[in-house]
Parts: structure tokens; C-alpha cells; sequence
């Protein structure tokens, strides 16, 4: 990174591998400054997906990213350019299915529940929550 500063301006450089670092620095100096952000620098636009099942007293969710030109798994998004990914926002889905008591295991993300009725009250409660943040598909 380099920096100068022009009359009224202060310019940075950043290298084009820098993209990520850059993108987290403006989101941490917007509220405080006036940017001017060429979209090559923006973050692409990402919609968290989620399949929702259940097994026996234990659900079962699958994470998708929607970058409106693919669709892609946890697995899958890894191998896309860091550039072209948005991962601020694959970082706070993945920070609230923890923080709703989700973990993540081989078959997706899951959270265990013991009694029937605590499953029941979480359903209705916390899945409108997810529904109304993401796109969704319920399975039966």
C-alpha cells in the first residue's frame, strides 16, 4: 500500500491483492469520511441461501452464497477469487449461525435439541428470524 496526499486529498494505493483489506478498511472509515470508491473495489452483492431439515430432534442447515451468478456451497465459494466474493457477509452468516447455537459438521450445520417442545419454540421463533435475513427452502 502507498500513500500521498495531494492539496485537499489524501490518496491510497492499494495493490489489486489487497482488494479484501482495502474493502474492510472503507467499511470502518464511512461513517467518519466522505469516499469516493471505484465499483471495482465494492464489495460484489452476496444473499445467504439456506436449505432447513430436520432429523429426528436435531436440524440440519445447509448454507448456500447467492452471488447472482452462482450459487455456491461453503466447499464450493473457497475456490472462488477473493476478489469476487463478498467476505464480510460469509463471515457475519456464518457468526450468526453460531451465535444461534449451529455447529458445523460434515453434513452441514446443525443444532441438537433434547426436548420436543424447546425444538418447537426455536422453529417458530428463530427460523422467522432467519427467513426474513435470507433466502430459504424448508424441507418436511
Amino acid at each position: 500500500m502507498n500513500f500521498f496526499v495531494a492539496r485537499d486529498a489524501l490518496h491510497l494505493a492499494f495493490g489489486f491483492d489487497e482488494r479484501e483489506s482495502l474493502r474492510q478498511l472503507i467499511a470502518y472509515l464511512q461513517p467518519i469520511a466522505q469516499l469516493e470508491v471505484p465499483e471495482l473495489i465494492q464489495a460484489p452483492m452476496m444473499t445467504p441461501k439456506f436449505v432447513l431439515g430436520k432429523q429426528k430432534q436435531r436440524l440440519i442447515l445447509h448454507l448456500a452464497f447467492d452471488y447472482g451468478d452462482q450459487v455456491l456451497t461453503p466447499t464450493e465459494v473457497v475456490k472462488r477469487d477473493a476478489a469476487l466474493r463478498n467476505l464480510t457477509q460469509e463471515r457475519q452468516a456464518q457468526a450468526y449461525l453460531e451465535a444461534l447455537g449451529f455447529a458445523v459438521g460434515d453434513d452441514g450445520w446443525h443444532k441438537d435439541f433434547h426436548d420436543p417442545d424447546v425444538l418447537y419454540r426455536f422453529f417458530c421463533s428463530r427460523v422467522t428470524e432467519l427467513t426474513a435475513k435470507w433466502h430459504r427452502h424448508i424441507r418436511r
